[in-house]
């Protein structure tokens, strides 16, 4: 209001000086022109700051939401590597697992290799000891039954 006085009183294109000069602007009125103009280059300072200080607040907004969203996606590459690493271990683990599984299997394949040998010359074995215990049973047979014919033939000889 008084700003728009102010602002009716002064062209665009004219100064205030220019004003005084071509004697349009009563002396007399020149501290209440002044007041007015400096109240409304007070209102337009206090505009600007304004509107500065809200585009500064936007600024430290957009900064902090920036902000916000590299610590997630931080947090999310942390997450992941942890995942990630997580993952490896089990992965290992399992290595482990299957490696363990698999040594355990040889040494189960082995034993029993050893145990179908140890059998085979057990039975092996078996049949050599039945073979030379019959064989030493047909021996003293043949060598009964030629006593046995030698004491019949000293006999038939008397």
């Amino acid at each position: 209001s008084s700003c728009m006085a102010a602002m009716d009183l002064f062209p665009a294109e004219c100064s205030a000086r220019d004003l005084f000069a071509a004697g349009s602007v009563d002396p007399s009125s020149h501290d209440g022109l002044l007041s007015d103009l400096w109240d409304s280059w007070s209102s337009l300072w206090e505009q600007e700051f304004e509107r500065l200080h809200c585009l500064e607040e936007q600024f430290k907004a957009r900064q902090a939401s920036a902000a916000a969203l590299q610590s997630a996606r931080e947090a999310e590459r942390v997450l992941q590597e942890g995942v990630i690493a997580q993952r490896r271990d089990i992965a290992e683990k399992l290595e482990d697992v299957r490696r363990a599984t698999e040594g355990m299997q040889v040494a189960t394949d082995a034993q029993r290799q050893r145990n179908v040998a140890a059998s085979d010359a057990l039975r092996s074995a078996g049949d050599l000891a039945r073979e030379v215990t019959e064989n030493a049973a047909r021996r003293r047979l043949e060598a009964e039954a030629r006593r046995r014919r030698a004491a019949q033939e000293r006999r038939d000889a008397s």
